[in-house]
């Protein structure tokens, strides 16, 4: 989920660099930027997922065998807290880069005619 949602967010943040340029060329990036930004979203990603390999778990028996259920409470908020802070962050930001390319898709509009 995290992984997806910085990749939204570099959705979002091409459109408006795309839209800033001005001559609408998709390409505004270099290789480099690209392939840095992968990397990033990779890190991140893979940041997220490494502390669930040191985490307690909460177990319960079932016809005499004992079975993990989920992880235990300690574990689960901690990440609730880092998920629910991405998805603000990412809306927060969205919502104002969406704003600024509206209104440079508005000032080319307005240019065109």
């Amino acid at each position: 989920a995290t992984a997806s949602t910085i990749g939204k967010f570099y959705i979002v943040l091409h459109r408006y660099v795309v839209m800033r340029s001005g001559s609408m060329v998709e390409d505004v990036w270099s290789e480099r930027t690209s392939y840095i930004l992968t990397l990033i979203l990779l890190i991140l990603s893979f940041g997220r997922i490494v502390p669930l390999f040191f985490n307690g778990f909460a177990y319960a028996v079932v016809d005499g065998v004992k079975i993990v259920t989920y992880y235990d409470d300690v574990s689960i908020v901690p990440d609730k807290i880092v998920s629910s802070s991405t998805y603000f962050i990412y809306s927060i930001v969205t919502i104002i880069l969406t704003i600024l390319s509206s209104r440079e898709l508005y000032k080319l509009s307005r240019n065109a005619e």
